[in-house]
């Protein structure tokens, strides 16, 4: 297994060089994983492995052969599934480096 390789030393990802990184982003887009090919394309591997770290073994979300014979006639993601997207540590700053921080979330809407 090959390690993570980034743009700087491990040394630089600290809180004071979070905040002076996001500082920069202000009123620029935002850049994350909307960018990168796995958000073009749900594979199903991603799914399945979503669906088994949340530890939902619902055979719609793990299992294609199951999930065929449904009305869904696929494999499906699990409904929080979009939170791998769209969550803050998937975006900006935060998706640049190993930074020691998390984001915080209260609750979704989802439409």
């Amino acid at each position: 297994m090959s390690d993570i390789k980034y743009e700087k030393s491990l040394d630089h990802y600290t809180v004071n060089n979070f905040i002076e990184e996001c500082r920069k982003l202000v009123g620029q887009p935002v850049h994350g994983v909307f960018e990168t090919p796995a958000f073009e394309s749900a594979r199903r591997g991603y799914l399945t492995g979503y669906a088994y770290a949340i530890g939902d073994l619902n055979p719609l979300y793990t299992d294609i052969t199951y999930a065929v014979d449904t009305r869904y006639a696929t494999q499906i993601a699990p409904p929080t599934f979009l939170v791998a997207f769209k969550y803050p540590v998937s975006q900006g700053v935060l998706f640049d480096g190993p930074y020691p921080l998390v984001g915080m979330e209260a609750a979704f809407d989802w439409e």
